[in-house]
């Protein structure tokens, strides 16, 4: 028989016990048990906690009062500590900011005063100024995450797609299981569990409609339709989201991608299945295309993306980028017949970023922060390697990862394909007008890695062990590493803009900068990993004026570990930016 001891303390005992506590460690407490739970949303706690530890205001104030306190009034009118419902969000939200989290201005502003010279830097450091004080448009870091807590404790995010109608964040997690979440409260709004959603699932989903590999009864992969209930006659059975159909393949798919109506599915042995489920209760199977030719095997099939008129295709080697014409089921295009151009390296821009000045000093943690800066894009010489493999055609020994490539995406805006790679985004400018037989225009490739890492540092199938994600919108692309990156390659719109409208192009004259403009900041999560090793940001979604990464914040520690079955999840949050309307 199991005995909790908080139902033996009286109430008054318990408060005065769980006030000893961070604001991190009573979160993490929370996770013990329903009693726990319920004890520590007692707001008694988290006042003592907030007076009497933190010291961020006096005994006697109430929650009403935390918005006018003169200690608080800086950060409240940053968005930092606007808005407080109670004590434990003052708490949660002032330990956030200690860290360096996020926010309009650094913790050393909000020290010193915004009035008063800026500080020296610490020795060894760059000094950063902050976009508000150097007029540097900047995308906005949020003052809060979502970081989701359910009954068995904070929710470890794997993947995650946005319903902005419903204003709601859809995650599948790293132990099985998806969450529907309120983006306004962080609360969790719908759910099915584990044995329903497996761990590590990928999800994909748009307009009300979630797509989710899982097993079938006969152990055979298959994809399920869920439809949200307002797309529903009567609402259907009720329920927030309502299974209505199963895709079956002929073939085990390697990656997949939903762009309403249509999902397609990349098979493992190089068929692109694609179904229209404009009517998601009877998914209508469209013409496949044959890619084996090409990607008949899993490293040469990273991931997939499609539009209206093409299927684009990437694998590990340099060589493997492969746009199809989904109307024909030919090749169009290929990175292949590019390279075996004479003096192809000729026609690849070089750029570079510089990101020292956005890594704080890990003496000084003040200097961290969250927005992205606007970063200065620099020319360079193709880096001698890459000038080697290029002119070979692409050919990369086995097992060197450095040129693999893990995403691609196309953005209707601006016409161009952003291509992810290890080491190196290229940006192929007006894709739609190439074909093998005519494609000597230049292509730009921005290096934000240095080309000289051992190539044991990316092995075959790094995928696995360290993410990469990239995200297209609105003439944007943003991807996630040691540091953030956002390549804007429309900095001239006024509004959000439509397909077609804002066409992205090099200059005739190699010595002028593309019209672009680039942002980055700093990843302090790029280390961490999860219980079985995979490191960096698991998903990145954005729209024309929100950035939403996946990170892990937290680590966990096996260092106190009794047996094999001690096994404790990182702390999974998501990140939230607001683009500017400038930026």
């Amino acid at each position: 028989m199991s005995f909790d001891i908080l139902a033996a303390l009286p109430p008054e005992l318990a408060i005065e016990i769980f006030a000893f506590l961070d604001p991190g460690s009573l979160t993490r407490c929370t996770a013990v048990s329903k009693a726990w739970r319920n004890a520590i949303a007692n707001d008694l706690i988290w006042r003592r906690v907030a007076t009497e530890q933190l010291c961020l205001c006096p005994d006697e104030t109430e929650v009403q009062d935390l918005a006018t306190l003169p200690s608080l009034k800086r950060w409240s009118a940053s968005g930092h500590l606007a808005g407080l419902a109670n004590f434990r969000q003052l708490c949660v939200r002032w330990q956030q900011v200690l860290v360096g989290w996020r926010g309009r201005r650094g913790l050393i502003e909000d020290q010193q005063g915004l009035d008063q010279s800026e500080p020296e830097p610490p020795e060894g450091t760059a000094a950063i100024r902050h976009p508000s004080l150097t007029g540097v448009s900047k995308i906005q870091a949020t003052s809060d995450t979502i970081g989701v807590m359910a009954p068995e404790g904070q929710l470890d995010i794997w993947r995650i797609k946005l319903d902005p109608e419903d204003r709601t964040l859809i995650a599948t997690t790293r132990t099985g299981g998806l969450y529907v979440v309120d983006i306004a409260t962080n609360q969790i709004v719908w759910q099915l569990g584990s044995h329903q959603i497996g761990s590590y699932k990928h999800l994909e989903g748009e307009r009300g409609v979630l797509v989710m590999n899982r097993r079938g009864p006969d152990g055979e992969e298959c994809f399920e339709v869920w439809v949200h209930r307002r797309l529903i006659p009567d609402e259907g059975n009720g329920e927030l989201y309502q299974s209505r159909s199963i895709i079956l393949t002929s073939q085990g798919v390697r990656a997949s991608r939903f762009k309403w109506p249509i999902f397609c599915g990349m098979g493992e042995l190089g068929t692109a299945f694609f179904w229209d489920l404009t009517d998601p209760d009877q998914p209508r199977q469209l013409n496949s295309i044959d890619a084996s030719a090409r990607h008949s095997h899993a490293r040469e099939i990273n991931y997939v993306d499609f539009d209206d008129q093409h299927l684009f295709l990437v694998g590990q080697y340099l060589d493997q980028v492969t746009i199809y014409d989904r109307t024909t089921g030919q090749v169009k295009w290929s990175m292949a017949a590019y390279l075996r151009q004479a003096d192809a390296a000729s026609l690849v821009r070089s750029y570079k970023m510089e990101f020292d000045d956005l890594r704080a000093q890990p003496t000084d943690p003040r200097l961290s922060t969250f927005d992205f800066f606007e970063r200065k894009l620099l020319p360079k010489e193709i880096d001698p390697q890459l000038k080697e493999k290029i002119e070979r055609g692409g050919a990369v020994a086995v097992g060197d990862g450095r040129f693999e490539w893990v995403a691609i995406h196309p953005d209707e805006a601006t016409g161009a394909l952003f291509i992810l790679g290890r080491l190196m985004l290229v940006i192929i400018p007006n894709f739609a007008s190439l074909s093998e037989s005519s494609c000597r225009v230049p292509i730009m490739a921005i290096e934000y890695r240095t080309w000289g890492f051992h190539q044991s540092t990316f092995p075959m199938f790094s995928d696995v062990v360290h993410q990469l994600p990239l995200t297209v919108a609105d003439g944007r692309a943003l991807f996630v590493e040691a540091n953030n990156i956002l390549v804007d390659l429309a900095p001239q719109r006024q509004v959000p803009l439509t397909p077609g409208s804002a066409p992205f192009l090099l200059p005739a004259d190699p010595d002028v900068l593309p019209p672009l403009r680039v942002f980055g900041s700093h990843n302090p999560f790029f280390d961490l990993a999860d219980r079985i090793g995979i490191h960096g940001c698991s998903c990145a979604q954005m729209d024309a004026a929100n950035i939403f990464t996946v990170f892990q914040t937290e680590a966990p520690d096996y260092e106190d570990a009794e047996d094999e079955a001690d096994m404790r999840e990182a702390i999974c949050e998501v990140l939230h930016w607001h683009v500017d309307a400038d930026a």
